[in-house]
């Protein structure tokens, strides 16, 4: 009776380690990146408001700006991720409200401004070879 008693606790621990697996792995969302996206994901309004989120996030040198992100079977989520790498995705409904005006002009400024200041820093470089190019010359010449 006792032998029996064992069998069935064990049987029973394994049947509910199982079912405790199963169903951790069945309520997972799947694993979505912007290398999953396919090129339409753009006309989804509520991912181009992700987007347009996240660069204003970014420009403004957030930590874990909002990102696109998609599944293997196409489904378009806007995501952020915490400071321990966990990913928090929500679904982006594809009849959102398009972005608005301002939110276009803003993103547009904020663009031609990071395009400005990297110039700005382009140009000083190129500025101090110059002169470190017209010294050398200086410095050779006879």
């Amino acid at each position: 009776m006792e032998r029996w008693n064992r069998t069935g606790g064990i049987c029973g621990l394994i049947i509910f380690s199982l079912l405790v697996v199963t169903i951790g792995y069945a309520n997972a969302l799947p694993p979505a990146d912007g290398s999953k996206c396919k090129s339409n994901w753009v006309n989804n309004n509520a991912a181009m408001n992700c987007f347009i989120q996240g660069e204003d996030e970014a420009h403004a040198g957030a930590a874990h700006p909002h990102y696109v992100a998609c599944t293997s079977a196409g489904e378009v989520f806007c995501c952020v991720d915490d400071d321990r790498g966990n990913q928090n995705c929500e679904v982006c409904a594809a009849d959102a409200k398009p972005p608005s005006d301002a939110a276009k002009l803003n993103a547009l400024i904020d663009g031609q401004m990071m395009m400005q200041a990297n110039m700005k820093k382009l140009s000083t470089r190129v500025g101090g070879l110059e002169s470190k190019a017209a010294g050398m010359n200086r410095a050779t010449a006879p």
